[in-house]
């Protein structure tokens, strides 16, 4: 039996309309889906931009705070001088500054765990705000719990005091304000 090339031809055209009849519902499913992807807002698309940002610019400070630990205790012995300066050229200041140069003098003592401290909580904020950019509502929550966080770490090492809340007044307007405007937009995620 011989089988010429149109034979071959017309048996590949009917198998090929008889499939294509067969997956035409699933592939016109596909395509919607595909179609009809759920797209970003554009608020959410800003405020991911800018905390991408922040975030970036904090993780930066953070491991040169984490690196710079390292030389600053080389140099301590020269900070002590200098805060001892400070303190004997400030004693006629109507404030607490011996409290305030101690807790700097301890921040100095201390830069590189706070810097890492930083560091491994922006890196998971900064993961929080990629899935908010994949919109996925886990990413607020986990965003919002390790942004007060960040906040927080002053207090953490230098205890409750003066230049600890000075620290964390000037994060805590912008922290407030981002978690509330990604509240705005948790409808848009999943």
């Amino acid at each position: 039996m011989v089988i010429c090339l149109s034979e071959i031809y017309e048996i590949i055209i009917e198998l090929d309309r008889y499939f294509i009849h067969l997956i035409e519902p699933y592939s016109k499913r596909i395509m919607e889906n595909t179609t009809t992807k759920v797209k970003r807002p554009e608020f959410l698309t800003v405020l991911c931009i800018l905390s991408f940002a922040g975030l970036g610019i904090r993780i930066l400070r953070s491991i040169a705070d984490s690196v710079g630990g390292m030389v600053t205790s080389a140099f301590s012995p020269i900070y002590n001088e200098v805060i001892n300066d400070l303190k004997t050229d400030m004693n006629d200041v109507p404030f607490p500054v011996e409290n305030l140069l101690a807790s700097v003098q301890k921040l100095l003592d201390h830069i590189t765990t706070f810097g890492l401290m930083r560091l491994s909580m922006s890196v998971i904020a900064l993961i929080g705000v990629i899935l908010m950019w994949n919109l996925k509502k886990e990413g607020f929550y986990i965003y919002a719990v390790f942004r007060i966080l960040i906040l927080l770490i002053p207090v953490i090492i230098l205890g409750f005091n003066l230049f600890s809340m000075m620290m964390i007044s000037s994060g805590i307007v912008f922290a407030i304000l981002f978690i509330v405007l990604y509240s705005l937009n948790l409808k848009a995620m999943k």
